[in-house]
């Protein structure tokens, strides 16, 4: 279904509002083709991640600035900003970078109503300018070999694909970006 993007706010999501996000995920798995494109993140990880200076950032209708979200109808979009850990560049095979300058970028999903809006690249657009107001660097982000429109939207928005490596959610392919400051 065609969105006037006007029509949307982008807002933090709450801990308060994780269930329903979770919800939202599984929503978007049920739709996909490939859900394992999306690979699992269990709760507690989300939790600890939202407690550690990560982000989930939801785009919504703006009639729910205000509103809790409870419903995963209000979702149309949304993206995570994870701060990288050392970890994360050994097994990304990016041990070249400070792990403090690096945003992870996580999963980005679109409401399967709205795919075809050119959401995820704004997703991704959004979520490199919030990592450049934090002070990072540059950007990793991790796509399965197949999906295609992951990997094509990310190199849109100008990332390179510069390693593969097979991780517990599957095989991946680690994207990269140098931030224009």
């Amino acid at each position: 279904m065609k969105i006037d993007k006007s029509d949307l706010i982008i807002r933090k999501l709450d801990l308060s509002e994780l269930d329903t996000y979770m919800k939202f995920e599984q929503y978007v798995k049920d739709h996909m083709e490939h859900p394992e494109w999306l690979g699992d993140i269990p709760r507690d990880a989300y939790e600890k991640m939202l407690q550690n200076n990560s982000f989930i950032y939801v785009w919504t209708k703006a009639e729910n600035k205000e509103i809790k979200l409870s419903d995963i109808s209000q979702f149309v979009a949304s993206g995570v900003l994870i701060p990288a850990r050392q970890k994360d560049l050994d097994r990304f095979l990016q041990t070249d970078l400070k792990f403090e300058e690096v945003a992870d970028f996580g999963p980005e999903m679109v409401s399967p109503e709205y795919i075809g809006n050119g959401l995820q690249c704004d997703v991704i657009r959004y979520i490199e300018k919030e990592a450049i107001d934090l002070g990072y660097k540059h950007g990793l982000g991790t796509v399965h070999p197949d999906n295609i429109y992951s990997l094509n939207n990310l190199i849109k928005c100008d990332f390179r694909d510069v390693a593969h490596v097979d991780l517990s959610r599957g095989p991946r392919d680690v994207l990269r970006k140098e931030f224009r400051i």
